[in-house]
């Protein structure tokens, strides 16, 4: 699957985005996700077209994500 993977990161209570990233592949970008929990914030991403339906489930398994 190609594409770009694009993640950001909020504080808890915060309502403008922190930080951005992009990502080529899914695994770089659930392992950003889990780096931006890790540190106690909230991640939002937007998925590639391309991007499987267990793929885009699996953040959800992180805890507070949002998809874009």
């Amino acid at each position: 699957m190609s594409g770009t993977w694009y993640i950001e990161s909020y504080s808890e209570a915060g309502l403008a985005a922190e930080g951005s990233e992009q990502h080529e592949t899914y695994e770089a970008a659930f392992a950003a996700v889990k780096r931006i929990r890790k540190a106690g914030k909230i991640a939002r991403f937007m998925a590639p077209a391309g991007a499987t339906s267990e793929q885009i489930d699996s953040f959800r398994t992180l805890g507070m994500v949002q998809r874009i």
